[in-house]
């Protein structure tokens, strides 16, 4: 099984020296370990647009960390139940002269509670 990602996407996953780190990192190392003869392999794409077109095309057989779209559920099979819920809360300190980038298409975001 291959995987594709964005490298530069902290906490998620980011690179630590010559390997790769962060939450899902972690997740494909408990795959790893619960599914042992299965071998997951990185492929290395540096563009996150290709990474998505090389799965579409079938060439990689899953995305790491893309969020379903409608754009991307015309090209990409997603899950019909979640794989997992992100319930942390995170906040950033930063000095009053710190310049912030601020994203607001993520105010798009819900929270999902499943009963």
């Amino acid at each position: 099984m291959s995987w594709c990602a964005y490298y530069q996407w902290h906490p998620w996953i980011y690179p630590s020296g010559n390997e790769y780190s962060g939450l899902l990192i972690d997740q494909l190392n408990l795959f790893q370990k619960l599914y042992p003869e299965i071998e997951v392999k990185p492929i290395i794409v540096d563009n996150w647009k290709r990474c998505q077109v090389e799965v579409a095309r079938g060439d990689i057989s899953i995305v790491l960390g893309a969020n379903r779209t409608e754009d991307r559920e015309r090209s990409l099979t997603f899950l019909d139940r979640l794989s997992f819920i992100n319930r942390t809360t995170v906040a950033a300190y930063v000095a009053e002269t710190a310049q912030l980038r601020l994203y607001p298409h993520r105010t798009n975001y819900v929270n999902i509670e499943w009963s």
